[in-house]
């Protein structure tokens, strides 16, 4: 649910059949400059001919919501979370029931970080949950609320692929690949 409904992959299960206008890179550039994810033609030799191109929403701040696959993301992780919690409701507002809906959410977070749905760089678990004393307070607890908050880290996806390659000198033996 959080990847991108877009490229080769992800069009294979479309039956586009065809083009009413054919834009050049320029055009191209332009629409996703607009936030229009527009068709693409594909190489001769493709697997496919046509594919969606771009994965945007309209949401015109900049923001991460501006990508479909967050938009998903995050409507998938806090629907399934709100479902979850229900299960809690009408329970006493105490640390147990805040243990449990943590580690509720938790294993859904652990089995989308596992999908490759977020991301864990430096040390990250691709998210954090809080649902303790630090934001349940008194006022809180005796308004009948109960607060959970998160934070996700959530994987970015690819939009350009470089590939580079060098010719080593003739007579060389040295195959070296440096950080760049």
């Amino acid at each position: 649910a959080w990847f991108a409904p877009a490229g080769i992959d992800a069009s294979a299960c479309l039956d586009i059949l065809g083009l009413e206008t054919v834009f050049d890179q320029e055009d191209r550039d332009a629409l996703t400059r607009a936030q229009v994810n527009y068709i693409r033609k594909l190489p001769e030799g493709a697997d496919l001919k046509y594919a969606l191109w771009e994965a945007q929403t309209l949401y015109n701040l900049n923001s991460a919501f501006q990508n479909i696959h967050i938009e998903r993301l995050t409507g998938y992780i806090l629907d399934y979370s709100q479902r979850l919690c229900r299960r809690g409701l009408f329970d006493p507002n105490d640390d147990v029931l805040r243990q449990q809906i943590t580690t509720w959410i938790e294993a859904i977070l652990v089995q989308v970080r596992n999908n490759r749905g977020l991301r864990t760089t430096n040390g990250s678990s691709g998210f954090e949950l809080i649902c303790d004393s630090r934001n349940n307070s008194n006022t809180t607890i005796a308004n009948g609320d109960l607060v959970v908050d998160m934070v996700l880290d959530p994987a970015n996806i690819v939009r350009r692929m470089h590939v580079r390659f060098n010719i080593n000198p003739k007579g060389s033996t040295a195959t070296n690949i440096s950080s760049v």
